[in-house]
């Protein structure tokens, strides 16, 4: 998943489908898509509006994760917590 196909807008869940997999990414307060050029991007990338402190990526089947790249433009102290659900770890 690249977010380059990705549909919602500002205040929406997120979602793109890549071989009949649909990925949902659901934030609170809101999410939105940056595109070209946001945060030294190229393409489009999924970004917080607000003060979000979670994060829900939800599949439409079960699939290996190979990397979540979180980066903070702001230069804020963050912890990540990555916490699969369901299925294995």
């Amino acid at each position: 998943f690249d977010f380059e196909s990705a549909t919602g807008g500002s205040g929406d869940d997120i979602t793109e489908t890549k071989d009949d997999i649909t990925l949902t990414l659901t934030g609170s307060p809101t999410l939105g898509i940056g595109t070209g050029g946001s945060f030294g991007s190229t393409g489009q990338i999924v970004r917080t509006l607000g003060d979000t402190s979670s994060l829900t990526f939800t599949f439409s089947e079960a699939v290996d994760v190979n990397s979540i790249l979180p980066f903070n433009i702001f230069g804020q102290t963050i912890d990540y917590t990555f916490t699969p659900t369901g299925g294995s770890n």
